[in-house]
């Protein structure tokens, strides 16, 4: 449960190298972007 929690918590935190999208934000728009393409 612990390593979940801190899991969620990083994969919601906003990056300053994803132009402060978070990585699961980021990750959606590529995977999307892929699938229109």
């Amino acid at each position: 449960r612990k390593l979940r929690a801190y899991a969620d918590r990083l994969n919601n935190t906003p990056r300053k190298c994803l132009d402060f999208l978070t990585p699961a934000e980021a990750f959606s728009q590529i995977s999307n972007g892929a699938l229109q393409t």
